[in-house]
């Protein structure tokens, strides 16, 4: 019998540099046309990033993303066999390949997420690097119409609850810039397991959180959830609406997402044809409200 896994897409929207005239398209096509495999890697986190396939359909782009694991490596073994190395060269590791669908003309990103795979913000960061993009590729996830839409629509934000595991995976998070990092070494150096903090402005009426940072750490955070079971346990918060109402907020719920049961047949492992095949199902039976969220000028 066939074994099944259970993966879960992601919808993220990208947005270039304002001062950046290309397309994140246009970087796509860039690295697509790189013939040489060792060319199209670029460093990311002290792993080698690469795109390892690609193609465009029906006005979108499919593709496929490899991060290579050149150390601590797994072995062989079998159920009445001894463990034994794989027998790589030097040059060689091991890697868990993940999908992307790209839609130019809503700008929005499908990833699903693996443990050693490569992240939405890292898929970001690896065409900014192919395309020597000036500035920061921003991602951010994509909201349902009940769920994310409710955060954009706070005037003013009072609180945000976090949670956090140590299985958490730094590489996921910016070096630089801004503070989960910080967060995340500081339970490490308290030889911590999990974190729970809460940033609040108190009793002030008149204060507010910075939305576009807590945006730019959400989208990191989530990362981080889709890539480590118990990395991410809780995200949310409060915030008063245009009627001043307060009203509370949990990323991890409204956002849009959609999960396949897929077999893995005699590979025993999820093949490009698969995720090809699961990405494509996942975009067209969520286009409508993308295009709802998402609307292009006639």
């Amino acid at each position: 019998m066939p074994t099944q896994k259970k993966i879960t897409f992601n919808f993220w929207r990208i947005e270039m540099p304002a001062s950046e005239p290309r397309t994140f398209e246009s970087l796509i096509k860039q690295a697509s046309e790189i013939d040489d495999l060792e060319n199209r890697i670029r460093d990311l986190s002290n792993y080698p990033v690469r795109m390892e396939k690609s193609e465009e359909s029906n006005n979108v782009w499919i593709g496929e993303m490899l991060k290579l694991r050149m150390d601590e490596l797994p072995v062989k073994a079998g159920r009445s066999t001894p463990i034994e190395d794989l027998g790589l060269e030097a040059d060689e590791g091991v890697a868990e390949p993940n999908g992307f669908l790209y839609d130019p003309k809503t700008k929005v990103l499908i990833t699903h997420g693996e443990h050693y795979g490569v992240s939405a913000g890292k898929i970001a960061e690896y065409f900014g690097e192919i395309g020597l993009v000036r500035g920061e590729i921003k991602f951010e996830p994509v909201p349902t119409e009940e769920g994310w839409t409710k955060f954009a629509s706070m005037k003013k934000l009072k609180a945000l609850t976090l949670k956090i595991g140590s299985s958490i995976n730094p590489a996921l998070l910016p070096r630089e810039g801004r503070g989960v990092r910080r967060f995340v070494e500081q339970m490490s150096n308290y030889n911590g397991l999990q974190m729970e903090i809460t940033i609040s402005v108190g009793r002030s009426q008149r204060h507010t959180l910075d939305k576009d940072t807590i945006q730019l750490d959400i989208a990191d955070l989530l990362a981080c959830h889709d890539a480590t079971e118990g990395a991410v346990e809780k995200l949310e918060g409060t915030g008063v609406d245009d009627s001043g109402l307060t009203k509370p907020f949990d990323f991890l719920v409204g956002r849009m997402r959609h999960t396949a049961l897929v077999k893995l047949g005699s590979a025993r492992r999820l093949t490009y044809d698969n995720r090809r095949t699961h990405l494509s199902d996942a975009f067209r039976k969520n286009i409508e409200e993308i295009d709802r969220l998402y609307p292009t000028k006639k």
